[in-house]
């Protein structure tokens, strides 16, 4: 299942789009970096960690399609 890659800050609202840096907890709450130190780094709904979130590569830039990475994990290549 895929991040909800959300878009704004739960803290102070500001935008976040895609290639933001941001930061999440396990349930996904998403905070800026202002808002997350502001946070001293604890989600303020779960008190998890809150840790750096994931950057997605736009479908296009991907080296291999699923069905090549797929083949190349089996058959022990790369």
């Amino acid at each position: 299942m895929a991040l909800e890659m959300k878009s704004a800050c739960e803290q102070c609202g500001k935008s976040l789009a895609d290639g933001h840096l941001a930061f999440i907890c396990t349930y996904e709450c998403t905070f800026c970096p202002y808002g997350a130190a502001a946070l001293e780094w604890r989600c303020p709904i779960c008190r998890g960690e809150l840790v750096r979130r994931p950057g997605r590569v736009p479908p296009a830039e991907t080296a291999l399609s699923a069905t090549e990475t797929a083949g190349a994990l089996n058959s022990g290549v790369g």
